[in-house]
């Protein structure tokens, strides 16, 4: 469905842990303590006698974080869900496939990395406001994570020294947006610097990004359109579409996503900001979103047999994203 019942409640982007899970332990780790009852995860019994498995620490409003025990990491990875996704559907099995001991190169590259999963309101509000919650959120965790006590446990200050955005659909608007609002106060030095341009530096992997609007095609874009030509619910539908704000703008040619390529080929060409210049990769079977990139941006080749949801769900048989992720587009 394209509308949905919504929860009340304003942008937020606040990082206040409220909640945490005890760590796993690091002696052994079995499929029902994964909380994969089902997991076929390979791996699994290798992980004797390991250090820097991840623990799960919940968040304010549904964010949450996997963060390596015992600290000691330096990179920090931030990811953006789409329209009407979630910070545990949309990233399904990152969660646990981080800890998984099959690839060991991999796994000492997640073991110095904190994971943190944003989650916001995706179907209400505006990009705009979308991208200044993303940013507080940032702003709270990086380049410094402060101490905090959760459930009075002590939760160490951390200091990072990278930084990669991760964002899917919408995920991938919000994160340029919130680029774009950082970048315009970094090259305004008489307006207060009172936001930390550190986020400048950041790797930018957009999985399926809907930054030249949805366009439906094949059978959903044949629906799509049918439901817009029935003359009973024509009126009901088109007034559904424009009360939103979110679904205006994301429709393909709008003026919001329009200023948003502009700006950042722009500034992407005028100034030496990583986090200006993405890389990009589709599903094969994309039939929501354009599949294009900005100049200067890297495009990986659509993988074969995913589309616009799977795309960015890894599990045993399907490691494109995670390598994706740590990596980008193939040179």
């Amino acid at each position: 469905m394209l509308l949905g019942i919504l929860r009340k409640r304003r942008p937020s982007g606040s990082v206040m842990t409220v909640q945490a899970s005890r760590p796993q332990s690091v002696a052994r780790i079995s499929p029902a303590r994964h909380g994969c009852p089902d997991c076929r995860l390979s791996g699994h019994d290798n992980i004797a006698e390991m250090a820097g498995l991840h623990r799960h620490i919940f968040l304010e409003n549904d964010c949450f974080a996997k963060l390596v025990d015992g600290g000691g990491t330096h990179r920090c990875v931030v990811f953006v869900h789409g329209w009407g996704g979630s910070p545990a559907t949309t990233w399904f099995r990152f969660q646990e496939l981080i800890d998984d001991g099959s690839d060991p190169s991999a796994l000492a590259w997640w073991q110095e990395t904190d994971l943190y999963f944003y989650s916001y309101e995706s179907r209400r509000f505006s990009i705009a406001e979308h991208a200044e919650g993303l940013l507080q959120f940032l702003d709270g965790v990086y380049p410094t994570r402060p101490a905090s006590v959760v459930k009075g446990e002590q939760l160490e200050e951390q200091q990072y020294t990278e930084l990669i955005l991760v964002g899917h659909s919408l995920g991938a608007v919000v994160l340029r947006e919130g680029v774009l609002d950082r970048v315009a106060l970094k090259l305004a030095p008489q307006r207060p610097q009172d936001q930390s341009p550190a986020i400048l530096d950041a790797h930018v992997r957009l999985f399926a990004p809907a930054m030249h609007g949805a366009k439906p095609s094949g059978f959903l874009g044949l629906a799509y359109h049918l439901l817009r030509e029935i003359r009973e619910i024509k009126p009901w539908f088109e007034a559904a579409l424009e009360s939103q704000v979110i679904v205006r703008q994301l429709q393909s040619e709008s003026d919001k996503l329009k200023s948003l390529r502009t700006d950042t080929e722009k500034f992407a060409a005028e100034t030496s900001f990583r986090a200006l210049v993405a890389h990009v990769v589709y599903g094969e079977k994309e039939h929501i979103v354009e599949r294009d990139k900005f100049r200067l941006d890297k495009i990986a080749l659509p993988i074969l047999g995913r589309d616009h949801r799977s795309v960015c769900k890894p599990d045993v048989d399907y490691t494109e994203p995670l390598r994706f992720v740590r990596e980008g587009a193939h040179a």
